[in-house]
């Protein structure tokens, strides 16, 4: 996945790495960061609710629910309208701050790119 996460955005896994410890967060933290962020972007579009499964790249029932538990959305209600971007960024607990405040103000000034990874 990180092989796959590092072609999506056009950098070399090292790259990748060194970027992730420069701004203080880890490679599976960021990389499951990034997995909800999607996740939560794609839940808003349609009218399917909440729907983690539907649109998460794992199977198993625990990876789901461990990266729900990470992001702050494990009890959400399935099926009920999704968590916007900011009540995300609100209740996960994967990225602080500083790099979370970064991440918001980036969020707010550019469109997000829902494709795969």
């Amino acid at each position: 996945t990180l092989t796959l996460w590092s072609q999506h955005v056009g950098v070399s896994q090292s790259t990748l790495r060194t970027r992730c410890v420069a701004s203080g967060v880890g490679v599976a933290a960021a990389r499951d960061f990034s997995r909800l962020l999607r996740l939560v972007l794609l839940s808003q579009h349609g009218d399917l609710g909440w729907d983690p499964p539907r649109h998460l790249e794992a199977r198993d029932p625990r990876t789901i629910h461990r990266l729900l538990l990470s992001g702050g959305l494990a009890h959400w209600p399935h099926g009920r309208p999704p968590p916007t971007v900011e009540q995300f960024l609100d209740c996960q607990r994967l990225v602080h701050d500083p790099a979370l405040a970064t991440l918001r103000r980036a969020i707010a000034s550019a469109p997000l790119d829902t494709r795969s990874p």
